[in-house]
């Protein structure tokens, strides 16, 4: 198996494993929400109907809301930039496969903490996420610069 194909597995499988994280967060929000009136179900209904359980209700559906849009802000950019490290030629492949493995498990840990109100850890989830990113992302300029200076060594102008 080539380094590529071996590549392009990782990724595969994190980009599996990334629709599989955020399908069961969105089903658990589904589940957290206020629902319609209308639905003839609660799933977080209250025995008491008082102010405290309101606001309870209330914190839950938001932070479930929040892990969601978080994931949307997140995910596309962060599977387009990893996918695009396999369509690039030349690029580091063993830097594709870290990246990948690091923003799939950084995404999970995010939404576990951020479900469970660990803070710092969950800006520590996120920020890895985003430096596996990043990284991968200087790989490309790397290469782009490499690519551009060797282009401009090849083509000097004659005398």
């Amino acid at each position: 198996m080539s380094d590529l194909e071996r590549t392009r597995k990782v990724v595969v499988l994190c980009t599996a494993g990334l629709f599989c994280k955020f399908l069961l967060t969105s089903l658990l929000q589904g589940a957290k929400r206020v629902r319609a009136p209308e639905d003839g179900f609660q799933l977080l209904k209250t025995k008491k109907d008082d102010d405290k359980s309101k606001e309870k209700l209330f914190d839950t559906e938001k932070r479930w809301q929040r892990i969601i849009l978080n994931d949307l802000e997140n995910i596309p950019i962060g599977l387009l930039l990893l996918w695009g490290g396999l369509i690039i030629p030349s690029s580091n492949n063993n830097t594709t496969r870290i990246c990948s493995i690091v923003f799939l498990v950084s995404r999970i840990l995010h939404s576990f903490f951020y479900i469970f109100q660990l803070m710092p850890w969950r800006f520590f989830a996120w920020l890895s996420g985003l430096l596996s990113i990043i990284a991968h992302l200087l790989i490309w300029f790397l290469l782009f610069f490499k690519l551009f200076f060797l282009l401009f060594i090849q083509f000097k102008p004659c005398k």
